[in-house]
């Protein structure tokens, strides 16, 4: 008797039984793979995140350092608003000091019919680089129905009380840059928008001649 305890059970698996393993295996792994696949895509939704705010935050600092020590503000006009940042500035405040014409321009430079690169010259536009690849201002104007510039020269001539042209208080002396940033289009973050004023540290002269 205890011999007979003692043999090895040499029956297997039933079909049925080892069918419920097979099912509840698959369940497991859809279930496991749907968990996986959410946790990496909230990962990767918040490095974007992340990251978006880094450009942003470059972006920004770097063209209100730049602006802020202007002479001349080429475009946009006052009272206009542009794609398109032109501006003459100077290395060094301290004779003898070189004149630098700085542009900031919005391109298509990838050929996918989209103007998302933000691109900087340092020489007036002989040469560019580029500065960032995920501004979406123009796609955003598309989706919202109404444009949306980078940036805006505030205040523009008007006519006071005795019909003559009399400048805003804010003439060519404000820039507002408005930068809209979607670091992936494929992720669930929707395009982000950030937005600052420079007040020139000069007496900016709009769109002078030297421009």
């Amino acid at each position: 008797m205890i011999f007979d305890r003692l043999k090895t059970d040499e029956r297997g698996l039933t079909l049925t039984e080892l069918m419920v393993a097979i099912f509840l295996l698959t369940i497991v792994s859809i279930v496991f793979s749907n968990v996986l696949s959410s946790s990496l895509r909230a990962t990767r939704d918040i490095e974007n995140s992340a990251r978006t705010n880094d450009d942003i935050r470059l972006i920004l600092e770097r063209v209100d350092r730049e602006l802020r020590g202007a002479e001349t503000i080429c475009i946009p006009a006052p009272g206009d608003a542009s794609n398109t940042l032109s501006f003459i500035t100077r290395s060094n405040p301290i004779p003898p000091a070189d004149t630098r014409h700085i542009i900031y321009r919005l391109v298509d430079v990838d050929g996918d019919g989209a103007n998302t690169d933000l691109q900087r010259s340092g020489d007036g536009g002989l040469t560019f680089i580029t500065v960032n690849e995920t501004v979406v201002n123009e796609i955003v104007a598309v989706d919202l129905g109404t444009p949306q510039f980078l940036f805006e020269n505030q205040g523009r001539n008007e006519i006071n009380n005795t019909g003559l042209p009399s400048a805003s208080p804010s003439y060519g002396k404000v820039v507002r840059i408005s930068v809209w940033i979607d670091r992936s289009p494929l992720d669930r973050i929707s395009p982000r928008l950030e937005s600052t004023e420079v007040a020139g540290r000069n007496i900016w002269t709009p769109n002078a001649a030297n421009c």
